[in-house]
């Protein structure tokens, strides 16, 4: 961080926690990872697909890398908005970028990526309706989501971010949410012709870029101040 004092500006677990009843962290026997795995299915099976639907059963997607992650959510009452999983880095499981996705990363570029500290954030989903919304007050998913995992991140340890997401979405997360990630290894083409990227940032990256882009989205993130990404009311 550049602050001079940064304990000062690390998340306030009592404000972070009455300030983010839309976004928790759902465990695998919690009854809400039903409506992750559909949110999934409905998005990288239905819309895409991405994933082979005899993979799936009642209409939920879910792998062997489920087990091993933490799930988190942002929900509008009842109802699922965006999904994101976080794969901490074992040596038996590897992620995504090890074995499906290995085409992105050369071998060499696999052996020299930082792995200590290091989670990998996959199956990123927003529902439609929340993710164009921007003019009714309310946080954006994607920036909950974000938010979420900085704070899982703080208690947990977590020091280094990897990341495959559709080509478009990195802009946004720059322009509009301050998150820096940088591309690493070559594009990757999904059958449907959809341009994928692996992409890194630290945590230390993300909180300078918060800073960067605006002191109080970053104040948000710490759970130190109000901050609403709608500002067109």
């Amino acid at each position: 961080m550049n602050n001079s004092n940064p304990d000062t500006q690390r998340p306030r677990k009592d404000v972070v926690a009455q300030s983010q009843s839309r976004a928790r962290v759902v465990t695998l026997d919690d009854t809400k990872m039903s409506d992750c795995f559909n949110l999934r299915y409905a998005y990288f099976v239905k819309q895409r697909g991405w994933v082979p639907e005899e993979r799936c059963h009642n209409g939920e997607e879910s792998d062997d890398y489920d087990s091993h992650a933490l799930h988190l959510s942002v929900w509008g009452g009842e109802e699922i908005a965006a999904y994101l999983r976080v794969l901490p880095f074992d040596p038996t499981v590897g992620f995504m970028l090890d074995h499906e996705l290995s085409a992105i990363l050369s071998s060499q570029e696999r052996a020299a990526l930082p792995r200590e500290g290091a989670v990998e954030l996959s199956r990123l989903v927003c529902r439609m309706g929340d993710c164009l919304r921007t003019s009714q007050g309310n946080d954006h998913p994607i920036e909950l989501l974000f938010r979420q995992l900085y704070e899982v991140s703080l208690e947990k340890g977590f020091t280094r971010y990897y990341i495959v997401v559709e080509d478009s979405w990195l802009r946004p997360f720059a322009r509009r949410f301050g998150l820096p990630f940088q591309v690493i290894g070559q594009p990757y083409l999904f059958p449907d012709g959809t341009k994928t990227v692996a992409a890194t940032a630290t945590v230390e990256e993300l909180e300078a870029g918060l800073q960067r882009h605006s002191q109080a989205k970053f104040l948000w993130y710490c759970g130190n101040g109000p901050f609403s990404t709608d500002r067109s009311s």
